[in-house]
């Protein structure tokens, strides 16, 4: 995977159906992704929270209630995982990083089209 770091910012049209993963951390916000596209790879500490949270605003529950905010976390839980396993496969250095068909990745960038503008500039120049 070719690495990319700050450029300067060109428009060109080769980007239009590239295929965009997103690896971050949940406290850093990434402007214009789609949620399918963005990994979380550090949320367990925030999962934790909200099950604690959970637990103190909702004492007396049910068991079944509790079951199923249970299982909702346990889904994210995998989906953390699964997030870290991707970005260990792309090797995945830093964050937040933009992974643009599994072959190029803008590091440090949370927004999807100052990173596409990047990759296209660093294309043009490279390629």
């Amino acid at each position: 995977m070719r690495k990319l770091f700050l450029s300067i910012v060109l428009v060109c049209p080769f980007m239009a159906n590239a295929s965009l993963q997103i690896f971050t951390l949940d406290s850093m916000h990434i402007i214009g992704a789609q949620a399918d596209q963005v990994c979380v790879v550090n949320g367990t500490k925030l999962i934790n929270h909200k099950m604690n949270a959970y637990l103190q605003t909702h004492g007396g529950i049910s068991s079944e209630v509790l079951t199923s905010h249970f299982h909702r976390q346990l889904g994210n839980l995998s989906q953390i995982a699964i997030c870290q396993g991707e970005a260990l496969r792309l090797g995945v250095q830093r964050l937040p990083a933009i992974v643009v068909d599994e072959k190029y990745v803008v590091y440090g960038v949370s927004n999807v089209e100052i990173a596409k503008a990047m990759l296209r500039q660093w294309r043009d120049n490279h390629e």
